[in-house]
């Protein structure tokens, strides 16, 4: 018999972006070639829409559902609009595994063993976007195998072996904290936060790889 058991604490350094202060307020003064217009002016086709002053949009037109996710972002711990954010996010891993063996020598002819193995492992990282990140989550595999054998020997060249196997594999994969429900930022529904793509940001809400 034999059991051997880890347990891993690191960290892991992330650079990614997020909103910095003015811009989470709607103010876009500070990006050089773009103008922002008031999507409530012109026609619907863009044409004759009028420009916000000062490239900032009214805190009367920001969206709530934005202004909701906005509020659980971490702010920005480095300068710029782009990698403005450093963080170390910590990863856990916890392990055992046990193996256990048997052997029994009825006779020369007779020969049987029995082996069963365990293995239980839980990994954990947190997200660099704090609860609403979709990078963090945390698996718990847990792995079962069992294996039998018989041999009998009918003389000095012939002999048969029986063996009979067992193998039950579980591995699931978890966001690393609850994401709250759609309604809670504004979106229809009650199922979790659905999953937001902003290019140059990591990954929002539930990331579909997860049950």
């Amino acid at each position: 018999m034999s059991d051997e058991g880890d347990a891993t604490r690191d960290t892991n350094p992330i650079f990614t972006t997020v909103p910095t202060a003015a811009l989470a307020a709607g103010n876009f003064s500070s990006l050089p070639g773009v103008t922002v217009y008031n999507p409530f002016t012109g026609s619907s086709s863009g044409a004759g829409r009028t420009a916000f002053a000062n490239n900032t949009i009214p805190a009367n037109l920001l969206n709530p559902s934005a202004a909701a996710l906005l509020r659980t972002l971490p702010a920005a711990n480095l300068t710029g609009i782009e990698n403005n954010y450093f963080t170390n996010q910590s990863v856990r891993n916890n392990g055992v595994r046990v193996d256990a063996r048997l052997d029994q020598r009825f006779n020369d002819a007779n020969l049987l063993f029995l082996r069963y193995g365990l293995s239980y492992y839980s990994t954990g990282e947190a997200s660099a976007l704090g609860a609403i990140g979709d990078a963090g989550g945390f698996s718990r595999l847990r792995a079962h195998d069992a294996l039998a054998g018989f041999t009998h020997a009918f003389g000095a060249t012939t002999f048969t072996d029986i063996r009979a196997g067992f193998t039950r594999y579980s591995n699931p994969i978890y966001a690393a904290s609850s994401l709250g429900n759609a309604a809670a930022f504004g979106f229809a529904g009650s199922a979790g936060l659905p999953n937001i793509a902003i290019d140059g940001m990591q990954a929002l809400g539930t990331n579909p790889s997860y049950p």
